[in-house]
C-alpha cells in the first residue's frame, strides 16, 4: 500500500457459479428411447401386416390378377364407391410391388405427374391408369352412384393394366373377358 492514498475495501470472492450440465437429463434419455421402441413396434406391426397380404412365392402380378378374381363376386354385391376404394387399393398395392413406385401416398393426380416422364411404363398403360384412376376417383370422391356393370368394367380396366393389355388390342386375354362374362 503507498501511504497517503485511500485504497478501496477488497470485497471477497465470489462463490464459483454454477453451469448447469449439457448432457440431457436421464427422464429425457429414457423418454427418448422409450418413444424409439414405440416407433420401432409400430413399423414392426407395420412391416408383418404388409408381409402377410403377400403370397410367398407369388409374383406381384399373379397375385394381382388371383385377387383381381376374388374382387369379380364383390362387384356384384358392393356399391360402387367402396368397390372403387377396394380396386383402386389393390391396383396400388400392385404398382408398389410390382414397379417399386410410392402410389399409395400420393393423390391420383400426383401419382400421374410423377409417372408423366418416366419410362417406367409405356405411354398407353399410362393412358389405362390414368382412365381407371379418373374413374375410380369419381365413385371415391364424387360419391357417384355406379351400377354393377360399371364395377365390372372398372374391374376389367385394373385387369388390363396388370396384364399390360392395351384398351384397343383385339386379341383379349382369358382373364379379361372371364371378368364380368362379357368380351371386352
Amino acid at each position: 500500500m503507498t501511504p497517503g492514498i485511500d485504497t478501496p475495501q477488497l470485497r471477497d470472492i465470489a462463490p464459483p457459479v454454477e453451469v448447469p450440465s449439457t448432457a440431457l437429463p436421464l427422464w429425457l434419455i429414457l423418454l427418448l428411447v422409450l418413444l424409439g421402441l414405440i416407433g420401432l413396434a409400430l413399423w414392426w406391426r407395420h412391416f408383418l401386416k404388409s408381409e402377410k397380404k403377400r403370397a410367398p412365392g407369388m409374383p406381384p402380378r399373379e397375385r394381382s390378377l388371383r385377387l383381381l378374381h376374388l374382387m369379380e363376386e364383390r362387384a356384384r354385391n358392393v356399391e360402387a364407391y367402396q368397390f372403387s376404394i377396394e380396386v383402386s387399393d389393390l391396383l396400388r398395392d400392385y404398382v408398389v410391388e410390382a414397379y417399386g413406385l410410392a402410389m399409395p401416398q400420393q393423390t391420383s393426380e400426383e401419382f400421374l405427374q410423377t409417372i408423366r416422364y418416366e419410362r417406367v411404363f409405356p405411354e398407353w398403360h399410362k393412358e389405362l391408369l390414368a382412365s381407371f384412376l379418373r374413374v375410380a376417383d369419381e365413385f371415391k370422391y364424387a360419391h357417384r352412384d355406379g351400377s354393377v356393370s360399371e364395377n365390372l368394367e372398372l374391374l376389367r380396366q385394373a385387369v388390363r393394366f396388370v396384364e399390360g393389355q392395351k384398351l384397343g388390342e383385339s386379341k383379349e386375354s382369358e382373364t379379361a373377358n372371364e371378368i364380368g362374362g362379357v368380351q371386352t
